[in-house]
């Protein structure tokens, strides 16, 4: 029987200094930049190149979060929260440009806990 050697390559380094953030600077979703971080290739083409196929996870997924990405109105102060359930989130972060949706939480005794389903 024949063996056969593989040669793992790394992937080299791109180094591209990064333009100056003004307020017009576009919000990247912090999935984003977890693709870039697993494949900054993949990123750009999804990101730059707008290049995305579908699968049956993402139309299912997308009509699960049909009802939970409408905005909302803000959530109030923390001592004016009500026990109830608070669908999803958005974070963002305007110092880094990134922006994020969190998944659904609950509000008890004044604090929000993330639902683990």
């Amino acid at each position: 029987m024949r063996k056969l050697k593989l040669q793992v390559t790394k992937q080299l380094p791109l180094p591209l200094a990064a333009p100056p953030v003004t307020a017009e600077t576009p919000l990247v979703p912090a999935r984003m930049v977890n693709e870039f971080v697993y494949c900054p290739r993949l990123a750009y083409l999804m990101w730059t190149q707008a290049e995305w196929a579908d699968t049956g996870d993402t139309v299912e997924g997308r009509r699960g979060h049909a009802r939970v990405d409408k905005p909302g109105p803000p959530l109030p102060a923390p001592a004016a929260l009500e026990a109830d359930e608070v669908r999803a989130l958005t974070d963002t972060e305007t110092s880094r440009r990134t922006t994020a949706r969190h998944p659904p939480f609950h509000s008890f005794n004044h604090t929000l806990t993330q639902i683990i389903r």
